[in-house]
């Protein structure tokens, strides 16, 4: 009972990495809880698949490298509006970051030669 008068948006920035067909799908800050759950359900988790013939003769996919786009995504995170629409209302902003994958740069983990982007 305590929040029931809380007015709480919702922004979500899907991302993947820089070479992929979609690195990031945005959705701005909505109260909408149909819309949140159209998108989350829309989202996909894709790569830019590579395929190489094994010796044997089968094809074996792979991904072009293991880490993703965060930086690109905070920055989309960081202008995506963040500010009250009421004058006066004290806000509270929380980022909740979920990854499977470090960030690019080879300062974050060891992959080697498996960074496309080590800076």
């Amino acid at each position: 009972k305590k929040f029931t008068r809380a007015n709480l948006r919702i922004a979500v920035i899907g991302y993947r990495d820089i070479e992929d067909q979609k690195p990031r799908e945005i959705l701005r800050f909505t109260d909408d809880q149909k819309v949140l759950h159209v998108f989350l359900n829309s989202l996909r988790a894709e790569a830019n698949m590579r395929e190489k013939k094994k010796e044997n003769g089968e094809v074996e996919k792979y991904s072009l490298d293991d880490p993703e786009d965060l930086t690109g995504a905070l920055h989309d995170a960081c202008n995506i509006g963040w500010q009250s629409r009421r004058k006066g209302v004290e806000v509270t902003r929380v980022a909740i970051i979920i990854a499977d994958q470090p960030c690019h740069g080879t300062m974050y983990h060891n992959y080697g030669e498996d960074e496309n982007h080590p800076e």
